[in-house]
Formats: structure tokens, sequence, C-alpha cells
């Protein structure tokens, strides 16, 4: 297995819950026979949550990846990390990709938020091992500068399009 490792930042700040327009980037980097090689992408969706840029990062990182990969994925997206590291993605799958509530004896099944994405990582995460370190993402700065000058040059070029 290829050693690689995935740093996710969004544009939307942690703890906001609001639906709004957002960006992510990540960077992913393995080491390929010795020779380090790193991959970039960003994505952009309107109206939306930090939750939902942090699954569609994981989604086009995973896609990425050709072969089983020991995958270490550096976010601090808490929900994210818990939904694969602790399980839950495989109860949402044998349940239909809904959640399962119990009442009085009884199970119900509620709507899984963001469905679509945890059943496609589900199946891309097939052959890899991913792993959450607790060591600082060297490339968090970085991307959170990069987020903010992208941000910068949105806002400019609309201000031109609309005055």
């Amino acid at each position: 297995m290829t050693e690689t490792s995935l740093h996710i930042a969004t544009s939307i700040p942690k703890n906001d819950n609001r639906r709004q327009d957002g960006e992510y980037i990540y960077v992913l980097e393995a080491v390929i026979n010795g020779t380090p090689h790193t991959k970039e992408g960003t994505g952009y969706e309107r109206c939306t949550t930090r939750n939902r840029l942090v699954l569609l990062a994981l989604d086009d990182a995973l896609g990425c990846l050709k072969d089983g990969a020991d995958l270490a994925v550096y976010t601090d997206n808490q929900n994210i990390m818990f939904g694969i590291r602790e399980g839950w993605i495989y109860r949402w799958k044998s349940d239909g990709f809904q959640r399962s509530q119990i009442k009085a004896g009884k199970k119900y099944f509620l709507p899984l938020e963001n469905a679509d994405l945890w059943e496609r990582i589900y199946y891309k995460l097939d052959g890899h091992t991913l792993t959450w370190p607790d060591s600082p993402d060297s490339y968090l700065g970085w991307m959170r500068e990069e987020l903010h000058r992208r941000e910068k040059e949105i806002m400019i070029e609309h201000y031109k399009r609309y005055t």
C-alpha cells in the first residue's frame, strides 16, 4: 500500500452551520518509490454546509487514488471523522444510507444528510485504510491563505461585473 496524506480545508469556518456558498481545497500527497507526488484539488458549491464541502473534498480525493492506500486524513471536521472512524458509515449502508432511531421498541428511519456523498465515499473506501492523525496539519496555513485569496478574486470579479 502507498502511504498517502490528504489535507482538507474549507472556506466555511468551523462551527458555522449556516447554509452558504463555499469552497474547499485539498492537497493529496503520496510518496511512490521514494519520490513525493502532490495533487491539489478545489471545488465550489452554492448554498451548502461545511460538512458537505469536506465530504466533497474527500470524495474528489478518493477518486484520484488508484490502488489501496494508507491514507492519513487531516481535517478538523469531527462529524466526517467520526462517521468513518467510528463505523457509522457501515451502519448507514446497512440501513440504506438512512439514520435509524429506536422509539418505544420500534425502529424508525430518518433521512441522512448528504446521503449521496456518504454512499459514494463508502464505495470509494474499498481497499484503502484511513487514519486521522492528531499531529498538526502542515498544509493548513497555506490552504487557508489560498482560500482567502480566491475569495478576494471572486469579490473583485463580481464588483467589476455588476458595477
